[in-house]
Formats: C-alpha cells, structure tokens, sequence
C-alpha cells in the first residue's frame, strides 16, 4: 500500500507531537527551563516542516503554546 505524502507528514507530526507531549506532561512538573526547551523543539520542527499547512499553524502551534 502507497501511502500518500500529505498523510505520511501528518502521520510523522502526529507521532512527534504524541512523544513530546509525554515529554512535557512529565517536565511539567516544575521544571520550566526543559518545557521551554521542549517548546522551542517542537516549534522548530513546525517551522521546518515543508509548506506548513493551516492546522499546523493554527492547531499545533495553539496546542503547543498552551502547554
């Protein structure tokens, strides 16, 4: 099965945002530097990802920030 390349991306930022928000529930704890620093990460990866679509910047990032 061919899966296409729109869904292959999304499927690849579901995963990372689905790893780093574990990360984050667990640093959540006080530890504001490394929330910080989780933070920055999954924003870089937003911002790298190729021609980033509406829910990236709209969704995600909101998700992102309100962490």
């Amino acid at each position: 099965m061919i899966i296409p390349l729109q869904l292959r991306r999304q499927l690849r930022l579901k995963q990372f945002l689905e790893a780093h928000s574990l990360k984050l529930e667990i640093l959540r704890s006080g530890l504001d530097e490394c929330i910080r620093l989780e933070k920055s990460l999954i924003l870089r990866y937003l911002i790298m990802s190729t021609r980033p679509r509406r829910i990236h910047n709209g969704f995600y990032l909101q998700f992102v920030l309100s962490t």
